[in-house]
């Protein structure tokens, strides 16, 4: 167990957690920018973590420090692709194309 802390302990802080005041330090959600290669072809990935909620679960019982519990979630985002990466659809909705993220 983290900390040395059995599964009724670890239980027991996180149900006596209790949210705390939060704000992202430089007004924007962490993001990064991923360059990949798939096969030979290059392809930019977003990826974005928002900030849910920040819980104080309590302190580590061997140091003292506090533990907090932080929620997120990971938005994933296509910038850009080779366009021999792209297979048809296969929903067929309207005669327009969809034309994706550009």
């Amino acid at each position: 167990m983290p900390n040395g802390l059995s599964p009724e302990q670890l239980a027991q802080m996180n149900a006596s957690a209790r949210p705390v005041e939060f704000e992202v330090v430089g007004d924007k959600d962490p993001e990064v920018r991923i360059r990949i290669d798939d096969e030979g072809r290059e392809a930019i990935l977003r990826v974005k973590v928002v900030i849910g909620s920040v819980n104080r679960v309590g302190n580590d019982p061997n140091n003292g420090l506090p533990s907090y519990q932080v929620n997120t979630q990971i938005v994933l985002g296509l910038l850009k692709s080779d366009p021999a990466l792209k297979k048809a659809s296969v929903f067929k909705t309207s005669a327009e194309p969809n034309k994706g993220i550009a």
